[in-house]
Protein backbone atom coordinates (compact mmCIF):
# COMPACT_ATOMS: atom_id res chain seq x y z
CA UNK A 1 0.00 0.00 0.00
CA UNK A 2 2.98 2.25 0.57
CA UNK A 3 4.28 1.66 -2.85
CA UNK A 4 1.60 4.49 -3.77
CA UNK A 5 2.88 7.12 -2.12
CA UNK A 6 3.54 10.14 -4.12
CA UNK A 7 6.43 12.71 -2.75
CA UNK A 8 4.43 16.34 -3.07
CA UNK A 9 7.42 18.09 -1.25
CA UNK A 10 8.35 19.38 -4.70
CA UNK A 11 5.36 20.58 -5.20
CA UNK A 12 5.41 23.30 -2.90
CA UNK A 13 3.77 27.15 -4.17
CA UNK A 14 7.48 28.89 -3.41
CA UNK A 15 8.70 26.40 -6.14
CA UNK A 16 5.95 26.79 -8.63
CA UNK A 17 6.27 30.88 -8.48
CA UNK A 18 10.29 30.10 -9.22
CA UNK A 19 9.24 28.33 -12.13
CA UNK A 20 7.22 31.12 -13.53
CA UNK A 21 9.55 33.41 -12.95
CA UNK A 22 12.54 31.38 -14.23
CA UNK A 23 10.72 30.97 -18.08
CA UNK A 24 11.53 33.31 -20.22
CA UNK A 25 8.11 34.37 -22.47
CA UNK A 26 5.29 34.26 -20.15
CA UNK A 27 1.62 34.48 -21.03
CA UNK A 28 -0.21 37.19 -19.67
CA UNK A 29 -3.54 36.01 -19.54
CA UNK A 30 -4.96 39.89 -19.89
CA UNK A 31 -3.15 40.11 -23.40
CA UNK A 32 -5.19 36.92 -24.16
CA UNK A 33 -8.23 38.85 -23.47
CA UNK A 34 -7.93 41.47 -24.40
CA UNK A 35 -7.34 40.01 -28.00
CA UNK A 36 -10.76 38.38 -27.52
CA UNK A 37 -12.26 41.68 -26.41
CA UNK A 38 -10.54 43.84 -29.37
CA UNK A 39 -11.80 40.42 -31.92
CA UNK A 40 -14.97 40.61 -30.72
CA UNK A 41 -15.39 44.55 -31.15
CA UNK A 42 -14.32 44.17 -34.39
CA UNK A 43 -17.19 42.03 -35.22
CA UNK A 44 -19.53 43.58 -33.79
CA UNK A 45 -18.36 47.03 -35.22
CA UNK A 46 -18.81 44.94 -38.93
CA UNK A 47 -22.28 44.39 -37.90
CA UNK A 48 -23.24 47.70 -37.67
CA UNK A 49 -23.83 47.74 -41.51
CA UNK A 50 -26.10 44.75 -41.43
CA UNK A 51 -29.64 46.14 -39.59
CA UNK A 52 -31.85 48.06 -41.16
CA UNK A 53 -32.72 50.06 -38.68
CA UNK A 54 -30.98 53.13 -37.29
CA UNK A 55 -31.36 52.54 -33.87
CA UNK A 56 -29.81 48.74 -34.22
CA UNK A 57 -27.15 50.53 -36.12
CA UNK A 58 -26.08 52.85 -33.04
CA UNK A 59 -26.57 49.93 -30.54
CA UNK A 60 -24.18 48.11 -32.39
CA UNK A 61 -21.76 50.96 -32.88
CA UNK A 62 -21.77 51.41 -29.03
CA UNK A 63 -21.13 47.87 -27.85
CA UNK A 64 -18.74 47.90 -30.66
CA UNK A 65 -16.47 50.94 -29.17
CA UNK A 66 -17.12 49.67 -25.99
CA UNK A 67 -15.95 46.15 -26.37
CA UNK A 68 -12.88 47.45 -28.79
CA UNK A 69 -11.98 50.19 -25.64
CA UNK A 70 -12.37 47.24 -23.01
CA UNK A 71 -10.16 44.94 -25.22
CA UNK A 72 -7.41 47.64 -25.66
CA UNK A 73 -7.16 48.82 -22.41
CA UNK A 74 -7.11 44.98 -20.94
CA UNK A 75 -4.49 43.89 -23.98
CA UNK A 76 -2.09 47.33 -22.90
CA UNK A 77 -2.71 46.61 -19.26
CA UNK A 78 -1.40 43.10 -19.91
CA UNK A 79 1.51 44.37 -21.93
CA UNK A 80 2.92 46.87 -19.64
CA UNK A 81 2.48 44.48 -16.60
CA UNK A 82 4.25 41.52 -18.64
CA UNK A 83 6.81 44.46 -19.49
CA UNK A 84 7.19 44.88 -15.70
CA UNK A 85 7.62 41.25 -14.53
CA UNK A 86 10.84 41.09 -17.15
CA UNK A 87 12.63 44.14 -15.73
Amino acid sequence: MGDFLIDYSDYTLSNFLKMIKNTKQQLEILEVIGLFWIFLGIMVLVAVFFPPTWIGKIVDLIAGSILLGIGIFAFLKGRAKKRKLSK
